[in-house]
């Protein structure tokens, strides 16, 4: 049984309100090989916050990779990149740097439960667009975004 009751889900059910992955899928043998790895090291800024916009190499890592990504085509700045410690994170600061209150977001349906509490959190209007067995409904989207007047345009999707 968990410690935590409200991460407890009945045999055969997936939580899906939580959003976070099932205890099995989390390699806890590999990170604590990882912890004692970087803890061999004697250097104390293991402990600091480290860099703002993320981990340099890693930055570099998803640079390199998204370069090569196909239909990219051009080369991506790892200065262009910004990593955070989790998708909140991510989407408080885009709502902070990108929106203003009343601007429209659209969010797949069924969301993520936090996604629609930071929109609103931030006054915008959330406008849902379905969700396939693929994923994101694109064809909806499409169309959606053809009958849109750039006046009523999405800040992000």
């Amino acid at each position: 049984m968990s410690q935590y009751p409200q991460y407890t889900v009945p045999a055969g059910l997936i939580n899906l309100g939580v959003g976070q992955p099932s205890d099995s899928m989390l390699p806890l043998d590999l990170i604590r090989q990882a912890v004692q790895h970087r803890f061999s090291f004697d250097d104390p800024l293991l402990l600091q916050y480290g860099d703002i916009p993320g981990y340099r190499n890693l930055r570099k890592i998803l640079a390199d990779y998204l370069s090569k990504a196909p239909g990219v085509g051009q080369d991506i700045s790892p200065d262009n990149i910004f990593v955070t410690n989790g998708n909140t994170g991510a989407m408080i600061l885009a709502c902070t740097f990108f929106t203003k209150a009343g601007d429209i977001v659209y969010a797949e349906d069924p969301s993520y439960f936090l996604a629609l509490n930071t929109f609103r959190d931030f006054n915008l209007t959330v406008d849902t667009i379905p969700t396939d067995n693929n994923g994101l409904d694109v064809d909806y989207l499409e169309q959606k975004l053809r009958n849109t007047t750039p006046e009523m345009r999405p800040k992000f999707i």
